[in-house]
């Protein structure tokens, strides 16, 4: 065998936490509809405006009311999101936060859709991990074991939090190409 091999296997992320619980987010969220409490809402923390969702949600087009207070009174961005199946919200950046970061409405949309996306991929089950493995030979210790040479795979590196396969195959490549160039020893 001449130098390292290497190989990266995508795994299910086990571990992969609410991407709204975990990361500094732009957009906050009300969930507007959890099929009646069978799905979890999309995030605990529902922002500035979580207290107008609270007084208007039981009203009958709530979530018209709640996007035009939020817009007409907080300058705000709104992108519904009608998840079947799962739960469905209205995510929202307030004008304040707008103005603050001076960003345009199209960043805006976009960032919340790329959130939206996120959450989605991460409630479907599609967060995976890459994990980078070097062929090791193993010798052994004692000159009378029998086979005295062993070889198998030990992980050198771990990178987690992939949403979606296409994510996770582009950083496996990405991984690969940089352990097989470097010629890194484990």
């Amino acid at each position: 065998m001449s130098g390292p091999r290497w190989r990266v296997r995508i795994v299910l992320d086990e571990d992969a936490r609410n991407p709204n619980h975990e990361y500094d987010q732009l957009a906050h969220v009300v969930t507007t509809d959890d099929d009646r409490g069978r799905y979890l809402p999309i995030s605990d923390e529902t922002g500035p405006l979580g207290w107008v969702w609270d007084r208007v949600k039981d009203s009958a087009h709530s979530g018209e009311v709640f996007e035009r207070y939020a817009r007409m009174f907080h300058g705000a961005v709104c992108v519904e999101d009608t998840q079947c199946p799962g739960s469905s919200g209205i995510w929202y950046v307030t004008g304040e936060k707008i103005a603050r970061d001076d960003l345009t409405h199209g960043e805006v949309v976009e960032d919340i859709e790329s959130q939206i996306e996120v959450y989605r991929k991460w409630a479907a089950g599609e967060v995976y991990e890459c994990v980078v493995e070097k062929l090791t030979t193993w010798v052994a210790v004692d000159p009378d074991v029998e086979p005295s040479t062993k070889l198998d795979w030990v992980e050198v590196e771990r990178v987690g939090n992939l949403y979606g396969i296409e994510t996770a195959e582009e950083a496996a490549r990405s991984e690969l190409d940089h352990y097989a160039r470097s010629g890194v020893a484990a």
